[in-house]
């Protein structure tokens, strides 16, 4: 089961513990189901029709693309008004209810009547009950349109891409799904924090008037100038905090472009052993991201250290100044105690303040790049397209082409095609083939003549794409189905066999990562039925054919599949009775088989058409024989190579070079056996984090609000004289104010030093959990990325490592903070309070662990689909947080009145029932956000359990049991017995192979795509799932004994798959920078690349990509890879020239042949002729080995054996 998908499974109601069924407060049919079993989209509420993408978008005119902040607050001011309305009665109900606590401690002087405490304490629980429901209201309205917000910008960006070309550059794919997944995210979740800002303004305006009201103009001076302080502190240190950030951001898409390289090209970096060298640059890259995320954090760990700290430092520097510039005596209790309740509300907006910032700023400046993309205008043909004539489907005359402005891409092309012709064109790899096709279809840029299409263009890509879909769906991808054409499109593509073959037939789900399915309450992943490269080409195809367009521009169609299977296609097309028969078709091939039914042939070179006419015409011209000449000189291989490689393949050091040192590079030790995981996630992360510095940072948390709780206890002390004569006979003011500063002063240093050690811990936490997992990925066996989708390791190393990196201690501190702050408040109350007062807290805590936080996590896990859910998750969370503040309100409540009736007969003091009743306030906020942070961490927990899930993954062998000296031959026999492999153990695809290949015998393997021919090379290399029947000897030693890095040092497989490693030629050849620059050279002489290499600016340090390479020159870096290991007594060569031309194909084997003539050597092909030299050739079909003799032999077999290949 693919870790990713992991959940928490939640067992039903009766196996809880939980209150009684009378304790329990009625819930909805759909919380109660989410209570105890598993809610699917289905059971969700639909979405109302005003909320859906396609009213949104039709509802609003979104003409001022410049300004996308001004177009959202256009179409979505009225919501935001009345979002604001509801918090602005929250905030007075909030200081009404501190007003009237002002009137409740009042009382106490006046010696009011019980009945008095008792209607004061009503009107209390008015306030915050209309608190509660305003904010409530407030909150929803608010994260509703927060996700229309997310859908209107994700529709916009959507639109906007599908109007951009091919042609570009500066908005790729890549970061058109980052303004999706990131920047549109941003402003989404920006938007409560808009509402924060201003309320924050509001509530610190009230408060400092408040505080000018009770302590006087020279006390609210200080409190101002400490606050402006604050805020200009706020603004420095946020400013500090992007340019970090955004140097994090930009190391993190590093990170992330070499984790995507490296999981897309693990095959190759299997079959090579390049894991160290890919090992040391996912963590070169990562230590350089954390180098800006540890600056990051300490900024935040500490400034918002300093926010949790300003309400009790403008506590002390008010209390403060009020001793030195007036008599402490003359203020009187109640005035301090409410003053300690304001206090407490300012946590609130001093709290946001940071975050608000820089949420909005991330919110700018991701709102700044959505509005470049909105109003990205491609450079505009200089030349406007027009409509061709009837007559003529596609009309080019005295064109110029660009890819972009830098320069001309083609030029001078003059090109007609008439309806229903059939144009080929041809020219060697990098001759501008493709780019005429995409002038064709638009997505170049006109710079100068006539560009003329008449007729809806279709177009099938040279690599094959399958959508996450099923095959039929695939097909008619959008388009309605008609039983007839569809059947007449499915043959023509010969693949009504290969449908009737999948195990569902048209039905079958295909692609990787379809979607979730159900299984005994566990999610676990769907991953697509495999396709064979031929049959995601067949279906690429009728994708095409079944839209029906007037004209067809295909690029090489046929060149990624079987050559049996490309035949019958291409008759069944074009053929007199074809299916394309009467349409317009321009195709680029390197083929010439392919293009004798051609109406016309266009040679192309150097950007230009430089001869059209018939095949036969173009083939015997003198252009077409001086680019074939050039062709092969450029590709022939020079005498002093094959003089060198004959002379260094008599050494046992290696086949064809010399390593850079002169001894031999030792291989690394054998790892430890892997122990078993943690059981528990908590105990993986607090292993990670360090048990000292976690120690460290909670003890200095429990010692800073006790020290606060101490300083409470001192101020109400100093203000009543009989405490202060008993506690501290004949102290002078000054000295209760020295001591009241030295505490509060204490305080804010042990909360600085309780984050500045949760920094390290987290800092070492990231480090190892990060190193864990990207050891755990390399030592996976290849059969778990073959069988499983590389999003679930994405999904791991990306969005799961940043949860834990950043949500998951966050929420964590902020819970353990939360807890701590509360358990602060009781203890004051029980201090003041009997002992009966502690059941009504104990109850509410009861019930709010017991029932409300389960019921919330299950919402949280379970209600989590786009618009539809994320509405659904909202009325649920309202719905619970409602009930939790009700609870928390009445016990407030409950508190206020037992308070009262203690105070009314004497068991409480003044002061001390003031400090019991102000600490008493502000519970109800610290118990719900407690709960709804638990919540957060129990649910970003589990990217944490799914991080340390990877040492639960299978692993290589990483141990020998043989010694490699001992065993290993300069030409190696393989003998094979009873071989069965599984593909996800289920489809057999290789059936009881027996075979047996003597030391240095050159073999060829031949047979259709899908036949096996692959999956028994990496049967070699212990690359897939080959049964504990099957026998694989190498010099008579079972492989089983052998390490699989010690299996492929000694094999070397050039696989199939082509693969560019972003870097410079050096690292592309030899990632782990083995060999000297005179080795590297060779290897580029023997693949007839050293010309291309020496003609690049920086030769060998060359920065490259894969588009800067055709599939030709792709295949050489390929095989250049092969040929530069050092040491191997087996070669394979897996299709490894499939893409070449023929004459450097010729050229390529005889090199080959000459440099590895002691060793073994394997050659997969499909065509019998390139083994035509093969001692020996092995016929697979259909998994199962038909034939192995020599090649004249095979080529004898009769009709039916050739039918199979």
């Amino acid at each position: 089961m693919d870790v990713t998908s992991r959940r928490i499974h939640v067992p039903p109601p009766n196996s809880r513990r939980s209150p009684p069924e009378s304790w329990s407060i009625p819930m909805s049919a759909l919380l109660r189901k989410a209570h105890g079993d598993v809610l699917q989209l289905e059971d969700l509420p639909s979405v109302n029709e005003k909320h859906k993408s396609t009213v949104l978008m039709r509802g609003h005119k979104w003409k001022d693309e410049k300004r996308i902040i001004v177009s959202l607050v256009m179409k979505f001011w009225k919501t935001f008004a009345l979002a604001s309305f509801f918090r602005l009665c929250s905030i007075f109900a909030d200081f009404g209810s501190i007003l009237l606590l002002k009137y409740l401690i009042d009382a106490t002087e006046s010696s009011a009547s019980l009945f008095t405490f008792f209607i004061i304490s009503v009107l209390i629980l008015f306030f915050i009950l209309l608190k509660s429901v305003s904010f409530g209201i407030h909150t929803y309205l608010v994260s509703q349109d927060s996700t229309l917000v997310g859908v209107v910008l994700n529709s916009l960006i959507v639109k906007k891409s599908l109007s951009l070309s091919a042609a570009s550059e500066i908005w790729t794919p890549a970061k058109v799904t980052k303004l999706v997944a990131t920047h549109s995210e941003a402003i989404s979740s920006a938007l409560i924090f808009v509402h924060h800002s201003w309320a924050s303004a509001i509530e610190l305006t009230i408060v400092l008037i408040w505080i000018w009201e009770t302590l006087g103009t020279q006390t609210i001076l200080g409190v101002a100038l400490v606050t402006v302080l604050f805020m200009s502190l706020n603004l420095v240190v946020t400013s500090y905090y992007r340019k970090f950030q955004k140097q994090q951001m930009v190391k993190r898409e590093e990170k992330l472009d070499i984790l995507k390289e490296t999981l897309s090209s693990i095959e190759v970096i299997k079959v090579f052993t390049y894991e160290q060298a890919f090992i040391g640059r996912l963590l070169n890259a990562r230590n350089s991201e954390m180098k800006y995320l540890r600056f990051t954090m300490l900024v935040n760990r500490l400034m918002h250290s300093f926010n949790t700290s300003a309400p009790f430092l403008v506590m002390m520097v008010s209390f403060t100044t009020y001793g030195i510039l007036a008599n402490i005596d003359d203020l009187r209790f109640e005035d301090a105690f409410v003053m300690i309740a304001i206090f407490n509300y300012m946590r609130r907006p001093l709290a946001t303040i940071l975050p608000s910032l820089q949420f909005l700023s991330n919110a700018f400046y991701s709102a700044a790049r959505i509005n470049a993309f909105l109003n990205f205008r491609q450079s505009p043909n200089l030349v406007p397209s027009s409509r061709a004539s009837e007559k003529v489907g596609i009309h080019l005359e005295n064109a110029y082409f660009s890819w972009d402005d830098s320069r001309d891409h083609l030029e001078d092309v003059n090109f007609e095609v008439n309806q229903g012709e059939v144009h080929s064109i041809i020219g060697l790899p990098g001759s501008g083939k493709t780019s005429l096709l995409f002038a064709i279809l638009g997505e170049l840029k006109v710079t100068k003549g006539l560009r003329k299409v008449s007729g809806k263009l279709g177009f099938v890509p040279y690599q094959p794409f399958v959508f996450a879909q099923t095959v039929k769906a695939n097909i008619l991808f959008g388009n309605p189905y008609e039983k007839p054409r569809y059947d007449a499109v499915v043959s023509a593509c010969d693949l009504r066999k290969d449908i009737f073959a999948f195990p569902r037939c048209e039905a079958t789900v295909v692609g990787e990562k379809v979607g979730r399915e159900q299984v005994q309450t566990e999610k676990v992943q769907i991953q697509g039925f495999p396709l064979t490269e031929t049959q995601k080409a067949q279906i690429s195809l009728a994708r095409c054919l079944y839209d029906d367009p007037e004209i067809l521009v295909l690029d090489k169609p046929f060149a990624t599949m079987d050559r049996a299977t490309a035949k019958r296609i291409y008759q069944r097309l074009f053929a007199d009775d074809g299916l394309l028969k009467s349409k317009t078709v321009v195709w680029a091939t390197s083929n010439t088989d392919f293009a004798q039914r051609a109406t016309k042939i266009h040679l192309f070179d150097g950007g230009k058409i430089v001869k059209s006419g018939s095949l036969d015409d173009v083939c015997h011209s003198e252009v077409f024989k001086e680019l074939e000449k050039r062709h092969v000189e450029e590709h022939h291989p020079p005498p002093s190579l094959l003089e060198s490689s004959s002379v260094r393949s008599k050494k046992k050091k290696t086949v064809m070079f010399e390593v850079e040192k002169a001894s031999e590079r030792k291989r690394q030790e054998v790892f430890p056996p892997v122990q078993s995981p943690w059981k528990n996630l908590y105990i993986y992360y607090i292993k990670c984090f360090s048990c000292q510095m976690l120690t460290c940072m909670v003890s200095f948390l429990i010692f800073r609000y006790f020290v606060q709780a101490t300083t409470f206890f001192w101020l109400a002390y100093w203000l009543e004289p009989k405490s202060r004569e008993a506690v501290c006979p004949g102290c002078t003011q000054f000295t209760f104010l020295q001591i009241f500063c030295i505490l509060a002063l204490t305080a804010v240093a042990l909360n600085a030093c309780a984050y500045y050690f949760s920094i390290i811990g987290n800092i070492r936490a990231s480090k190892k959990m990060f190193h864990d997992v990207v050891e755990a990925i390399f030592r996976l066996p290849y059969v778990y990325f073959d069988e499983n989708t590389r999003e679930s390791i994405l999904t791991i190393m990306t969005t799961n490592l940043d949860e834990s990196d950043v949500v998951f201690p966050l929420y964590a501190r902020f819970f353990i903070e939360t807890v701590l702050n509360m358990l602060m408040i009781v203890a004051i109350v029980v201090a003041n309070m009997p002992i009966y007062t502690i059941f009504v807290i104990a109850f509410a805590l009861f019930y709010f662990f017991m029932l409300a936080k389960e019921t919330l996590l299950t919402a949280y896990e379970e209600i989590d689909r786009l618009t539809r859910s994320r509405l659904a998750q909202l009325s649920a969370f309202r719905w619970l947080s409602f009930r939790l503040e009700l609870v928390a309100n009445l016990m407030i409540f409950s508190c206020l009145v037992m308070a009262s009736i203690c105070q009314a007969f004497g068991v409480l003091s003044a002061p001390r029932f003031a400090l019991s009743v102000a600490s008493i306030l502000c519970l109800s906020d610290l118990v719900t956000s407690s709960l709804r942070i638990l919540c957060h961490v129990e649910t970003s927990a589990q990217a944490v359990d799914r991080v340390s899930q990877t040492e639960n993954f299978p692993r290589e062998q990483t141990y020998s049991e043989e010694k490699e000296s001992e065993h290993w031959q300069p030409g190696s026999a393989i003998e094979v017995e009873n071989l069965n492999v599984f593909l996800k153990k289920e489809k057999h695809v290789l059936k009881d192979v027996t075979m047996k290949i003597e030391a240095g015998e050159k073999v060829g393997m031949i047979g259709k795509y899908g036949a096996g021919k692959s999956s028994f090379i990496y049967s070699l290399v212990r690359m897939n799932n080959a049964d504990d029947e099957s026998i694989i000897r190498i010099d008579e030693i079972d492989i089983s004994k052998y390490s699989t890095s010690e299996l492929r040092t000694k094999i070397t497989i050039v696989p199939q798959k082509l693969m560019v490693f972003s870097g410079t030629i050096r690292f592309n050849i030899d990632p782990l920078y083995q060999f000297a620059d005179s080795d590297l050279w060779l290897a580029l002489e023997a693949v007839h690349l050293k010309r291309f290499v020496q003609d690049l600016p920086k030769g060998l340090d060359q920065e490259i990509t894969e588009a800067d390479l055709s599939l030709e020159q792709r295949q050489q870096i390929n095989v250049c890879r092969g040929l530069l290991r050092t040491g191997c007594q087996i070669y394979v060569f897996d299709q490894s020239m499939e893409f070449m031309g023929q004459s450097l194909r010729h050229l390529l084997n005889e090199t080959i042949q000459e440099m590895l003539r002691p060793t073994t050597v394997i050659s997969i092909t499909e065509d019998l002729e390139d083994v035509a030299d093969a001692d020996r050739v092995a016929v697979f079909d259909e998994g199962c080995l038909v034939c192995l003799d020599t090649p004249q032999i095979v080529a004898q077999l009769n009709a039916e054996a050739e039918k199979t290949l």
